[in-house]
């Protein structure tokens, strides 16, 4: 990415499983962060599954094929394939997958007026709603129905970039205080059911908040 990240990114590291086709991004401020975050996967993965990772599918970047990697690689015994260069078929799903993501996010971003630097939290909303919508790969089911076994609820589902309220707890205010601040609505948390706030006094504070009243029309914000 051209543009950092509000928390210094600059890289996208995209996982999907095969099986599910849920993905997972890490965003990355240098290459060198790639190995920490697959072995962060890899817990993450088979810890949740019970199975283990036996083959990862990689182009040909120094951040895959490197010494210390591909000894990891071959400590837990999974297979690395790497892809002919420019031959980005042989990898179709993750291809397909950065070039939808992207032009997505780029979509909410302009829609919603927010300026380049909150790419971050955009690429992390479409990759939220990319698990949780049906795809033809599973016969129209969701990547993440099938990663846990049971239908899911997207009733929580709102429109990134809007006007947000959120609840001040009775322990935070006094009896004339307001009852809620505003932010901008900016994606969900990673693993709980919250949404992840904007401050607009401070652009680089960010807010979770579970009891929130949206307002979905707007005319975008910088």
């Amino acid at each position: 990415m051209p543009i950092k990240s509000w928390g210094g990114a600059k890289y996208i590291l995209f996982l999907t499983d095969d099986y599910s086709r849920k993905s997972w991004v890490y965003l990355l401020q240098e290459k060198n962060q790639v190995m920490s975050r697959f072995i962060d996967f890899k817990n993450l993965l088979e810890k949740h599954t019970g199975a283990n990772i036996k083959c990862l599918r990689t182009d040909g970047g120094g951040e895959y094929c490197n010494d210390r990697f591909k000894c990891f690689l071959k400590s837990q015994g999974i297979i690395h394939q790497i892809t002919v260069p420019y031959c980005p078929q042989q990898n179709g799903v993750s291809e397909r997958l950065n070039r939808t993501l992207l032009e997505k996010a780029r979509c909410m971003l302009q829609e919603s007026g927010l300026i380049q630097e909150y790419w971050g939290k955009a690429i992390m909303t479409v990759l939220y709603l990319k698990n949780g919508s049906p795809t033809v790969a599973l016969a129209g089911l969701m990547p993440e129905q099938v990663w846990i076994g049971s239908d899911i609820d997207l009733s929580h589902l709102r429109v990134f970039g809007c006007i947000a309220y959120a609840l001040i707890p009775e322990q935070k205010r006094s009896k004339l205080d307001p009852k809620s601040k505003k932010y901008i609505f900016v994606g969900y948390s990673d693993s709980t059911k919250v949404y992840r706030l904007r401050d607009l006094q401070n652009a680089r504070r960010f807010f979770y908040a579970t009891y929130v009243t949206f307002l979905e029309l707007f005319e975008g914000h910088g």
